[in-house]
């Protein structure tokens, strides 16, 4: 038997999860090994870290497409270009720009809270496996675009003046 069929100990599943950064709730031996119902709070705070796991997922994907669409930025960084103008990005910087410009919408719309996120993300994973949507692409993309067009008409109205 490889280590891959080996099932984990619950204390190998603690140890596995403590720098992971997950809820405490988790990493509770005597509160697993009872099957103990989660109270509303945890589940809450699991949806929570969930919905900052698939934010950070859908950011590096987001990098790497960059990555493959317009090559490296500058130090080899990432970055996004449109017209003449080039982005240098970082997982923060797209985190930032879900957080802003879709979850606080969703958030101040929703009754549902992080729940609504977790829908958001979850539906958005399955539309981009089943159907190739690149929806949360373009819609990052459509974002980039209209930072870029601020900074050109900004920089046209100081060479008027």
């Amino acid at each position: 038997m490889n280590d891959k069929d080996k099932e984990m100990t619950i204390d190998e599943i603690i140890e596995f999860l403590k720098d992971k950064n997950v809820p405490e709730f988790l990493l509770n031996k005597e509160g697993i090994e009872a099957n103990m119902p989660l109270t509303q709070e945890e589940i809450t705070e699991f949806a929570e870290y969930m919905v900052g796991n698939k934010r950070n997922i859908i950011a590096n994907r987001y990098l790497t497409s960059c990555m493959e669409r317009f090559g490296p930025g500058i130090n080899e960084t990432f970055a996004f270009r449109h017209k003449d103008i080039v982005m240098d990005l970082s997982e923060r910087v797209i985190e930032r720009i879900l957080i802003n410009e879709i979850e606080q919408v969703i958030l101040d719309e929703s009754e549902d809270g992080v729940f609504a996120l977790w829908r958001l993300y979850t539906g958005n994973e399955l539309k981009e496996k089943e159907e190739g949507s690149t929806w949360m692409r373009d819609f990052i993309d459509s974002v980039l675009i209209d930072a870029a067009h601020r900074l050109t008409a900004a920089r046209a109205n100081q060479t008027i003046h």
